[in-house]
């Protein structure tokens, strides 16, 4: 990537939920970031050391557990699912 300026990524989770004879409902999370110019930190897996967090000023890489999760797009889009499946309940 080098000369490469928009350095603009996402990682994306998807859950998909369906019934018989009823549309698919689908809850989609993301987290924005930017595809780092080095790889910075061990912790996590994969392109963690490279997935930058503009806001932390760091890569997955470098945040711990705790830290990441806060921003874990599978997290939310399973919140996303949870909350909408307890309200099927009210229904």
């Amino acid at each position: 990537m080098d000369g490469v300026d928009d350095r603009y990524a996402e990682f994306r989770s998807v859950i998909g939920y369906c019934t018989p004879n009823s549309e698919p409902k689908v809850f989609l999370e993301r987290v924005e970031g930017q595809i780092a110019f080095e790889e910075r930190g061990n912790l996590g897996f994969a392109f963690d050391p490279i997935f930058l967090i503009e806001e932390e000023g760091k890569t997955f890489g470098e945040l711990t557990t705790e830290e990441k999760n806060q921003y874990s797009h599978r997290r939310n889009s399973l919140e996303k699912f949870i909350n909408w499946y307890a309200d099927q309940d009210d229904e």
